[in-house]
């Protein structure tokens, strides 16, 4: 069988929608994204019986990673239930509650030498407060960024029915 090379670059066109009473609202630009990363929330416990496993149970929490963006987006901000404005600006809001809600983003693609984009929905995302980064510039300018710690929940499947 032939190996397939596939190699995926390059994050873009982030946006989120945010749930409805009537499925999702209207899809909106988050940000300029930097990086995202995706990791399995995943354990297995094994079951011995005569000295050999005889089965395993799965444990799968999802996904937690990280997205990182150049700028702050005030809506998505507001959105999230972590800022709201107020006459001199933006404030800041302690987090009470957190709303899953609908993470989109694109990553390009080298398959077998053919470049295509790859679209990726996240249902049932919890985003946490940036973290903020800034460093001294030096030889070359620095860009500060910020990261959003990510919990995807998911959805259950639903029958066609």
């Amino acid at each position: 069988m032939a190996k397939t090379k596939l190699v995926k670059f390059n994050i873009k066109n982030v946006k989120y929608a945010m749930p409805t009473t009537n499925g999702w609202g209207a899809v909106a630009d988050l940000a300029y994204a930097t990086a995202i990363s995706l990791e399995a929330d995943y354990d297995e416990q094994r079951i011995y019986g005569d000295g050999q496993v005889i089965g395993t149970l799965p444990d799968d929490k999802g996904l937690t990673g990280t997205l990182s963006v150049v700028g702050l987006n005030k809506d998505y901000e507001i959105a999230c239930g972590r800022a709201m404005e107020i006459e001199s600006g933006l404030a800041d809001v302690e987090t009470k509650k957190a709303i899953p809600h609908a993470l989109y983003f694109e990553v390009d693609g080298l398959d077998d030498g053919v470049v295509k984009t790859y679209k990726t929905w996240l249902i049932g995302v919890i985003t946490g407060k940036a973290s903020e980064s800034y460093t001294q510039t030096e030889a070359d300018p620095t860009i500060s960024g910020y990261d959003h710690a990510l919990t995807v929940l998911g959805t259950n499947l639903k029958t066609a029915s």
